[in-house]
């Protein structure tokens, strides 16, 4: 990748780590996660769809008896929803230790915390917990996506088990970077599609409501830091996607492969 590519990739992550901080502690910010979900009551801080959450829970296929790794976590929206429609247990793996505070207490208010945890850890070396599958949406932006990521991951799952991955490709021929790194390691990759309009869809919706938050009162500073940081943050990413610089790949790789 180009300096100029990587220079993007970590503004854009600046961007994201600081909005979601403002988010998680500010009215605005909470507001925000409840009208820009993409399902109603599912809060996610990203481009994860309707639609792939469909395709998750189809492709993974836990069942009651499953356990799944939610990689990058956040405020806990997808984990609660992938156990509500399945009955799996889910753990939850978040850097933020705010989020995983706002996850858990999510959790208690549903009524999930026997079947659904959170803990605060990096994805690159997520934990033990017996799972038979995983995924990470849009959360592998934070990391190098490196056999290193991959192969940890594939630890965690004991050498078994599919992971559904959603990510942010830079660059001036922004290709599939699950797919790169899953090829290197001779790990078979199920299915790799690009859905980058999703990702133009999501990002301009989600700077309409961030626009409206801005407009509301009444006003605390770090929310309307947090709208305006959004607005900012998702004006990149289109310029970004019109410029050919960035694209969203949906991925599904089976772990089970030559060590």
């Amino acid at each position: 990748m180009a300096i100029v590519d990587r220079v993007v990739s970590r503004g854009i992550r600046h961007y994201f780590e600081a909005s979601y901080r403002l988010l998680i502690g500010s009215p605005e910010g909470c507001r925000f996660l409840q009208l820009a979900a993409p399902i109603p009551g599912v809060a996610v801080h990203g481009y994860t769809t309707a639609d792939e959450v469909d395709a998750l829970v189809r492709l993974l296929d836990p069942g009651e008896s499953g356990r799944l790794l939610d990689l990058g976590c956040g405020v806990g929206g997808i984990a609660l929803e992938v156990n509500r429609r399945t009955g799996a247990t889910v753990t939850g793996v978040d850097i933020s230790a705010r989020a995983i505070a706002a996850a858990t207490a999510q959790s208690v208010v549903v009524g999930a915390q026997s079947r659904v945890a959170f803990v605060r850890g990096p994805i690159r070396r997520p934990p033990r917990v017996g799972a038979t599958g995983a995924y990470a949406l849009d959360s592998l932006m934070f990391v190098p996506v490196d056999p290193d990521v991959l192969l940890g991951i594939r630890d965690a799952l004991d050498g078994r088990g599919r992971l559904f991955a959603t990510v942010l490709a830079f660059g001036s021929s922004p290709r599939d970077p699950v797919q790169a790194v899953a090829a290197d390691l001779g790990v078979s990759a199920i299915g790799s599609e690009d859905v980058t309009d999703g990702l133009v869809r999501r990002s301009e919706h989600r700077r309409q409501v961030a626009r409206h938050l801005l407009a509301r009162r009444p006003r605390s500073v770090r929310g309307q830091l947090a709208m305006a940081l959004i607005v900012v943050e998702e004006s990149l990413v289109q310029r970004l996607v019109r410029a050919g610089r960035l694209r969203r790949w949906r991925t599904v790789v089976d772990l089970r492969g030559p060590d």
